[in-house]
């Protein structure tokens, strides 16, 4: 009788033990279930990730190469400018007109055709019927954006840091700083 007791606890205690591997071996399978779908959407976003990177690069190096191109055109015509510029300067002074002295000056033909008649609304108008499409006005920053550039590339400010603070683009900012150094 001892020997079946024996037996009958030695049973008992497989069984018991069998039970908590099983449980263990379970909540092992099920951790690794649990990790299979978040691994398979980790991977798929690293791949959708790597693809965004590749288009980005891919954008960039094409607005890299246009930015490229539209400065090669600025200095361009920079060149052309300077040129004309100094066969400006260098071509001789026109005579003055000489004035009839028994007749009052009248402003020139085109001033007196801009003078106002009237009212200050008729001037505008008349200014601007004036004006013709192909001389457009060329635009300067002002003195005080230009100085406040300059004094910025002497801090050591990057180009794009000024272009932030100043509220110029980049290549506003660069054209500045190339004919700041053409000038020197």
């Amino acid at each position: 009788m001892e020997w079946q007791a024996i037996v009958l606890c030695v049973q008992i205690l497989i069984l018991a033990g069998s039970y908590f591997l099983f449980q263990a071996a379970k909540a092992e399978l099920n951790a690794r279930a649990a990790e299979t779908p978040v691994l398979g959407e980790i991977k798929a976003l690293q791949r959708s990730v790597k693809s965004l990177i590749a288009e980005i690069e891919t954008a960039s190096a094409e607005a890299s190469d246009r930015v490229q191109e539209r400065c090669a055109e600025a200095r361009g015509l920079m060149t052309e400018m300077e040129s004309r510029l100094n066969a400006l300067r260098a071509a001789p002074p026109a005579a003055p007109q000489p004035v009839a002295a028994d007749r009052p000056s009248a402003p020139p033909r085109g001033i007196r055709d801009r003078m106002p008649i009237s009212t200050p609304e008729r001037s505008v108008a008349v200014i601007q019927a004036d004006r013709s499409p192909a001389a457009p006005a060329i635009s300067r920053p002002p003195d005080d954006r230009r100085s406040r550039v300059y004094e910025m590339v002497d801090r050591g400010d990057s180009i794009a840091e000024i272009a932030r603070r100043t509220g110029m683009s980049t290549g506003e900012v660069e054209t500045l700083i190339g004919l700041r150094q053409r000038r020197r």
